[in-house]
């Protein structure tokens, strides 16, 4: 992705009426928004990272109701908070 992201940006060659250049530039944005928590003060990150907890219980309670297969490292999280500071520093 970011070579592909870098390579555009040098060549000056983003074509917005590309469907693949605009997925990249939102997948891109996506990005870097999700790396941009742990830059924030702390009680905000703790805040974000508490809320994205939630919502991986969320989508393990659905996807086990609805008898889909749920990621192993999801079942694992008993504090979500915690999980997501693991998982964002690759302690999982």
């Amino acid at each position: 992705m970011q070579s592909r992201f870098v390579s555009l940006l040098t060549s000056l060659s983003f074509d917005k009426s590309s469907l693949d250049d605009r997925k990249l530039l939102c997948s891109v944005i996506l990005h870097a928004a999700d790396l941009s928590n742990p830059t924030r003060r702390f009680s905000q990150a703790f805040e974000w990272a508490e809320r994205l907890g939630d919502e991986f219980q969320y989508q393990v309670d659905l996807e086990q109701s609805l008898g889909l297969p749920v990621a192993p490292f999801m079942l694992k999280v008993v504090c979500p908070a915690a999980a997501v500071y693991s998982m964002l520093l690759g302690l999982t």
